[in-house]
Parts: structure tokens; sequence; C-alpha cells
């Protein structure tokens, strides 16, 4: 059975064309979830790595800055510690000096000075030792001889230490009296074996001596040592671009935490100094009421780290843009090939369907036309029986008798079943005969109680016929197959329930905006069902053959396809959309009947008709079946015409000449030779348009393009011979009279 391992190649083609495109939509949707990942990663990663080291790096930094300033204050802390031990100890032994020289008078003691210059010789920090009588007078020093007259009663320092006894008392900066250099005193109490002040032993440090020390201890670095008292005067400072200040001030966190009583800290805060934010250590010195500090600035650190981030930055970036753009350039050439793919999917799927239904069409194309030419020749067949049927009925001598009318009328039963087998055999293959005829369209009883029984009892069928409607030109039975298709395709959209309405009625071209330039009268059959309607895209391809919203082998596709063809045929026309209502709304339209309003004929026999006399008509018949000649001959003979056969149009052709004595033309339209019976219709029609022609044929084309020339023209077989005797002989009337009148 070739045609179903066709049908089942097919199945396996449509079935693995799925198959590929899923396969082919998987990889792209994965290829382009890893290209974007890859692009987020190349975006987040270069942005997490430079906040994490940017993090870091500044934290580092901030631990570096905060390292170096308290290993600077340590150090500073031990230097001026063992500084003022030093001092500590020069003023013992300057003390134990005075005890030798009680009753001296030490501004003019020669050896007393030599001591004191020799205990100053070698200490680079001290300036210079004097020793200070209990009226702050000057007794005796190191930088001098004799000591000069200078008093030191009325200074803070002298006042302040001579009510600290027991302590080496660390005085605020001041310039020399002697030297004028910048220095500050550290002082030690002279006290009477009766306990009374006698006097200070006053050391004098050179504040040039720690700021040196302090840019040694710096070095490169951008710290800003110094030493202070816990009153915030400063001893020393370095470097000083604006000069050594008098003191800090007292609203700073660092001075808070020196007024709680901290010995060492760390804090970040503004300098009141130069004005920058700086991370600040400080220590205390000992016991002593001296403190040290080391201060970095912030804007060191922040431009070291931005130059540090700035290059990691520029070097983490550039790389990174380069695969941000290579990725976005492989996205976009996925997303390229991704289209390239679905377009050639699209067409070698529809290449495919396009072969299949080639090879389908291919394959019903053959079995139609070895139907079509079987139904031809059964055709002929049946015209043979119908012919040979009305001979015997006129040769018999009891034309009026039941006896013989009966078998004749079964004879012609049999030619109708005969008729409408052959009608099913080309509608199987696709060129059944469109047989137009003039139908009423008030009478819809019979089309209800058929599209009943085709879409079940869940369907509720509403029918709504307007008064005054006009006949219509149709082939009835596709009309009922339009209707049937349209009916089940409603039920099926409805899920088997709901309601049908159908709505008959006059239409008008110009009145509906068809788009025709010229008016037009059509019958308007609308079908509404109470489905969930249809949306635009479905309603604009639901005609096209093959096309369906069902699921694979639920349906053909070719419902709504014969629907239209149907009616382009008809020569109307039709439409579907969503009904305002709701549901689905399919509208025909077929044109208005412009045949003479003649009743319906029977199809048997009727014997009063056959048996009336009519005057003889001379007949020309073309036919090249030898055997339905011979009965068409016979036929037409026991209706009293004079016949005359030719096989083939070339001979009719030549026995068609003028002069010629034929009354009319009956011809086939398929025959052999260089004419066939078109061409010979044509040559009629154009050389001698007064006579009769009628033509019969078993095509449909051949029938239309014959009636589109205005030539009569019947399908095979004709069961109404008497009609077609009427019609002869009223051309053969109107032609002889039309000819008298022009020779008369």
């Amino acid at each position: 059975m070739p045609f179903a391992s066709g049908r089942d190649m097919t199945t396996q083609q449509s079935a693995s064309a799925p198959a590929s495109i899923s396969i082919g939509q998987s990889h792209f949707r994965r290829m382009r979830a890893a290209f974007v990942l890859a692009l987020a990663l190349s975006v987040l990663g270069p942005c997490v790595f430079l906040a994490v080291f940017g993090w870091q790096d500044w934290q580092d930094r901030l631990s570096a800055a905060r390292d170096t300033t308290e290993r600077s204050t340590y150090i500073a802390k031990e230097h001026a510690q063992k500084v003022f031990d030093i001092d500590a100890a020069l003023a013992e032994r300057v003390i134990d000096t005075l005890e030798d020289r009680k009753e001296a008078d030490l501004r003019r003691d020669r050896t007393f000075y030599d001591v004191l210059a020799r205990l100053v010789r070698g200490h680079a920090q001290v300036d210079g030792v004097s020793v200070w009588t209990a009226d702050g007078q000057l007794g005796a020093t190191s930088l001098r001889f004799p000591a000069p007259d200078i008093s030191i009663a009325d200074r803070v320092d002298f006042i302040d230490a001579r009510t600290r006894p027991t302590q080496l008392y660390v005085s605020g900066p001041m310039k020399g009296r002697v030297t004028g250099n910048a220095t500050f005193n550290v002082m030690k109490h002279l006290v009477r074996h009766d306990g009374l002040f006698a006097g200070l032993v006053s050391i004098s440090m050179s504040s040039a001596y720690f700021e040196d020390f302090y840019r040694q201890l710096a070095d490169d670095k951008p710290l800003t040592i110094g030493m202070i008292r816990s009153d915030g005067a400063v001893l020393a400072w370095s470097p000083g671009p604006h000069g050594r200040p008098e003191r800090i001030s007292r609203d700073t966190a660092f001075f808070r935490l020196l007024a709680s009583g901290h010995e060492a800290g760390v804090v970040t805060m503004v300098s009141t100094v130069d004005g920058e934010e700086k991370i600040l250590a400080f220590r205390r010195v000992g016991d002593y009421d001296a403190y040290v500090t080391a201060g970095f600035p912030l804007r060191y650190i922040w431009t070291a780290w931005l130059a540090r981030f700035t290059t990691v930055t520029i070097a983490t970036l550039v790389p990174s843009a380069a695969l941000f753009v290579l990725l976005i350039f492989s996205l976009r050439r996925l997303r390229h090939e991704e289209s390239l793919w679905r377009r050639a999917e699209t067409e070698a799927s529809m290449r495919a369907s396009l072969e299949a239904a080639a090879k389908e069409h291919q394959h019903l194309e053959t079995l139609g036309n070895m139907v079509a030419l079987v139904a031809h020749d059964f055709n002929n067949l049946l015209m043979a029986i119908v012919g040979y049927a009305h001979a015997a009925l006129r040769a018999d001598p009891r034309p009026h008798s039941d006896s013989v009318s009966a078998p004749l009328k079964g004879i012609m039963a049999t030619v109708e079943r005969g008729q409408r087998l052959t009608r099913r055999l080309l509608s199987v293959s696709k060129k059944h005969p469109v047989r137009p005829e003039r139908l009423s369209s008030t009478n819809w009883s019979s089309h209800v109680d058929l599209l009943r029984s085709a879409v079940g009892e869940g369907v509720a069928i509403e029918a709504s016929v307007h008064d005054g409607l006009w006949d219509i030109d149709a082939d009835q039975a596709e009309l009922e197959l339009a209707l049937l298709n349209i009916a089940i395709n409603a039920r099926d959209a409805m899920g088997g329930r709901g309601r049908l309405h159908i709505v008959v009625s006059n239409a008008n071209v110009s009145r509906e905006g068809n788009g025709s330039g010229t008016q037009a009268d059509f019958v308007r059959i609308d079908m509404t069902d109470s489905g969930a309607g249809i949306d635009p895209a479905t309603a604009e391809r639901a005609f096209e053959p093959f096309f369906t919203t069902k699921a694979p082998g639920h349906a053909t596709g070719l419902g709504l396809a014969q629907v239209r063809s149907f009616c382009e045929l008809s020569g109307g026309h039709c439409s579907i959309g969503a009904s305002p209502r709701g549901g689905t709304l399919v509208s025909l339209f077929l044109p208005r009947s412009k045949s003479p309003n003649t009743s319906p004929l029977s199809g048997h026999l009727d014997s009063a008709g056959v048996a009336a006399s009519s005057p003889c008509i001379r007949l020309l018949l073309v036919e090249d079946d030898p055997m339905v000649a011979d009965a068409q001959a016979a036929m037409f003979s026991a209706f009293e015409y004079e016949v005359t056969h030719a096989a083939n149009a070339d001979d009719a052709y030549r026995l068609l000449r003028a002069p010629h004595n034929f009354e009319a033309v009956i011809s086939d339209v398929q025959m052999p030779g260089s004419m066939d019976g078109l061409d010979l219709a044509e040559h009629l029609q154009r050389e001698q348009p007064n006579l009769p022609l009628i033509m019969l044929t078993g095509f449909v084309d051949q029938a239309e393009r014959l009636r589109g020339s205005g030539i009569t023209t019947f399908l095979k077989p004709i069961v109404d011979v008497a009609v077609l005797d009427e019609l002869i002989r009223r051309r053969v009337t109107a032609s002889n009279a039309a000819c008298a009148s022009q020779a008369g």
C-alpha cells in the first residue's frame, strides 16, 4: 500500500521536526545562558574584585599608618624619657655640688662655674644649667661667668615650680634670656635643712635638638612629631611649615583623652595646627609632665591609595572591557545564528511540509485522474443506457401502458443512483463537477435537520430566515457540505455543547462594504457559535488549506478551505471573525440567482411528454464513442429527429460548411483529432451564431469555460431528456423564425 507508507514517512518527518527544533532551541538557550552568565561575571567579577581590593588596601594603609604613628611615638617617648632622666641626674649632681658650697658666693665662684660647664659638656640637648635663688635671682650659670644680674621671680614657670617641690618640673616653651634660643626648662627644687625653699636648679632644654631628632625619625614619611605638656603647651614640633605652635586646642578628641588620664592612645581627628585630618598617636614620657605625639595625614594615605587603586583598576578593567565587548559580540553573533537557524528550520519545515503535501497531492492527483477516467467512462455508459431507454420507450406501441412505464422508470432510477455514485467517486478525487442550480433560500428545515444529526444533541441550533429571500445559484450538495463543515467546527469549538445560531438574509455588496465597485446582490448566511471566539491571527489563516488549530491527527485543515472554494466557485465569498456577542461568526455570501424561474423537473419519465408528437429536426450528433453515439442517435430518432452522426470534430467541421441543412448540433467535448469539441464550439459561435449548439461534458472546468462563453452546456449523464428536447425545439423554432424574418 504505497499511500500508507507515504503517510507514515510524512508522520515520521513531522515527528522528527519538533524534536530537532526542541534540541536546537535547547542548545541556543544553554549557549545564551552561558554567554549572559559570562557577561554578568565580566562585569560583576571586576567590580567585586576592585571593591574588595580597594577596601582591603585602604584598611591595610590605615593599619600601616597607625603602626607607623604608634611606633614613632614609642621611639620618641623612649628618647625623651632618657633625656629627662639625664636631666634629673644632672640636677641631682648640681644639688650635691651645692651642698659643699653653702656659704660661698656662687656668682663669683669660678670653680662652681667650671663644674657646671663640665656637667653640660657632651649633652647636646642641654643649652645650659643655671641655679636660681629663692628670690628668683640668677646665682650661677654654665653659659657665662660671672652670672649676669637676671631675675625670673615674675616668670610663670618659677612660680609653678615653687609649688611642686618633689617633682621634676617641665616648664612651657620660652626664649632663653641668656642665649635667646627656643627652649624649655626642667627644674628641680633646692631645699634647706629646715625644709624651706632655697631656689631652683634649672636645666635649659633645646627645642631644636628634639626637632632634629624628630625629623630624622620621620625620615621620608609625612609624619608630624611633637612633644607637649599636659596643658597643651608645645615644647617641640617637627616639621613646622607654619612655625612651632604655642599650644594645641583644648577642643579636640586628643586633648579630651589627655584630660581623662590616658597615657597612650590613637585617635583620628582634624589637627588644629595645620587643619589636616590625621591619625594621631600619643604617649606619656615616663612620670614627667610631657607627651610625645605623631600624626599621619589621611591625605597622603588617600593619595597613595588612589594612585594604586587607579593603576589596579585600569589593569583590571582594560581586559575586562575587552572580554565584555567580545561577549557582547558573541551574544549578538549567537542571536544572529539563532535567527538564521530558525529561518533555516522554518524553511526546512516548510519545505518538508510542501514536499509531503506535494507527494500527497501527487498521490491524490493520480488517484483522482484514475477515478475521473473511470467516472467519465461510467457517465458514457449511463448516457448510453438513457439513450436506449428513451429509444425503447418511443418504439413501444403502448407508450401509455403502466407495464412498460414501470420498468423504464426503474431504469431511470438506477441511472440516478449511478449518477450519485459517480458524484461520490469524483468527490473523493476532488474532481467532481459542480452542478449549480437555482435553489430556494426559504426552505431551511431540511438543512437544519441535517446539521442537528451531525452536531449531536449537545448543540442547540436556532435558525432565523428573513422574509423575501432571493433564490441562489449553487450546487446543493456542496452547500450542504459547507454548512456541515462550519457546524462541525463550531461543535468542536464549543466542546460538544453550546448554541449555533443561523441567520439567512439578503445583502448588497455596496451596503456590506465588500470592496466591489459594482452593486451585487447576495444571500447572506451567518452562522454564530457560543464558543470562546477566534483571534485575528487565526481568523486571517482560517481558510488556508491544511491550516488547523486542532491537535495533530484530529483534523485535516480542509473543512473551511472547502467552504471558501464552494463560495468562490459559486461566484460569492466568505468571511470569519469574532462575533460582537461572543463566539465565532462565519458568513457565506452566495450570489442571487439570475436564471429563469423554472420549477424543478422530475427525473422520472413523463409518458405524456414523450408521447407528444413534434416536427422532425435535422440534428448533427458529434460523438467519438460508437456505443454512446448509437444510443443517442436511437434516442433522438425516437424523438423524431433526423440524426446525422459525426465521429469527431474534424468530420463535423466539414459537414457544417455552408451551405448545410442541419438545424441543431449536439457535441461532446473531448474527442480525438486536430479539433475537439471546444474548438468546434468556438468556430460555430463565431461563424454560425444562429445555429443552435448544445455541448455535453462530464468535467466541471470544461462546463465553466463553455458557460462563460455563452454556450449552453449539460453535464453528463442527462437524466431529464425531456428538458433537453424542449430546449432544442425552442432554440430551433427561434432560429427558424429569425431566418424567416431576415429572408422577408
